[in-house]
């Protein structure tokens, strides 16, 4: 027996982290047939019910398809979806799974008939964990495959506000593995153009850093916000936050991650998201690449910031005073060269052997 049920924009499209790398080998109409063939299911429930849908009801949805090639859209999607099954690796064996099992379109009727695949129910129905969920009606308007590959590997991100990706790695996503080898040709032609449509059509707002490895960008990192009330943990929103502002200035994810932990560790991510602009602000006015001004001037940042409990941040304050005062220090006027920035630092603090004065 098939159940009618007609979805709308508010409809949710719920399916297994799994399944969404699973997205790259379908273009746009067949990924829009996925979807609303989803939204008529109930994640959280186990029944695997037959529905019918009617042809119009889907061109309602996804108004760019048209209802006059609606029909040619369902009669080509639905061959192809099943001719692409998805591929699922356990315990070393290979398993394959159509989406949708006996699906039957009825042509003089506009309508067709559908049911969840047994082996691929799991990653649909019954979901408790790792799932990925969004509304019809936040993909509803895109018109590329690959911002609707984009957005999903985004939206599976959304929790924790950001997504690190390898270039290599997004080009498998987005389809595009054996083209736009060159990543300017691919920013332009591919991810910028995604990025934007899912700014300007969805419930989403992405902004991307490069990651370089010498002169060639290795990977992006995407930050994430979104319109829906995802609780999102303060502290993990600052560190994103922190990341972002470090790796725009140019500092590799790497170096990038160092700074972030000793940041972290003085408990004081307020003050350095604040302070971070301001150092940036003293940097248009200093020759000189962003990521190495900025580097040093956080660590002595740091280093200010850990005074309390770090007694060589004292010593440097009682040199300074003296400098102000003009009082001349004995440690420094014993300084080597090469080692006077150290001898900045008093005997009263640290031991004479620290700096080899």
């Amino acid at each position: 027996m098939s159940n009618q049920r007609k979805v709308s924009l508010n409809s949710i499209v719920a399916k297994s982290n799994e399944l969404v790398p699973k997205l790259a080998r379908y273009d746009l109409q067949e990924l829009r047939l996925i979807a609303y063939c989803i939204a008529h299911y109930d994640s959280r429930q186990p029944e695997n019910k037959r529905f019918t849908a009617r042809v119009e009801d889907l061109a309602e949805i996804f108004p760019s398809m048209g209802k006059h090639t609606a029909y040619d859209v369902i009669r080509r999607a639905v061959g192809e979806i099943n001719s692409k099954p998805v591929e699922f690796v356990d315990a070393g064996k290979k398993h394959y799974s159509v989406w949708f099992s006996g699906f039957i379109y009825k042509e003089n009727e506009g309508m067709f008939e559908f049911a969840i695949s047994p082996l691929i129910e799991p990653y649909l129905l019954e979901l408790k964990e790792r799932f990925n969920i969004y509304r019809l009606g936040d993909v509803h308007n895109f018109r590329s495959a690959s911002t609707w590959k984009l957005y999903e590997h985004l939206n599976s991100h959304k929790h924790t506000g950001l997504w690190h990706v390898s270039i290599e790695e997004l080009h498998t996503i987005l389809g595009a593995a054996e083209s736009y080898a060159r990543f300017n040709l691919f920013r332009y032609r591919v991810i910028d153009p995604a990025v934007l449509e899912i700014n300007e059509k969805s419930n989403m707002t992405v902004e991307y850093v490069k990651e370089r490895g010498g002169r060639k960008v290795v990977a992006l990192l995407f930050f994430i916000q979104t319109q829906e009330k995802i609780y999102v943990n303060k502290e993990e929103h600052d560190k994103n936050m922190l990341l972002r502002l470090l790796l725009q200035a140019g500092i590799r994810h790497e170096t990038a991650e160092k700074l972030l932990a000793k940041i972290l560790a003085t408990g004081k991510e307020n003050h350095f998201l604040q302070k971070i602009p301001e150092i940036m602000n003293r940097w248009t006015e200093v020759k000189g690449p962003a990521a190495r001004y900025l580097t040093g001037a956080l660590k002595s940042e740091i280093r200010t910031v850990n005074n309390d409990s770090r007694p060589y941040a004292e010593a440097y304050r009682c040199w300074a005073e003296k400098k102000i005062a003009q009082t001349k220090c004995r440690v420094r006027q014993r300084g080597k060269a090469g080692n006077r920035h150290k001898c900045k630092m008093c005997f009263q603090y640290m031991p004479p052997d620290t700096f080899g004065v």
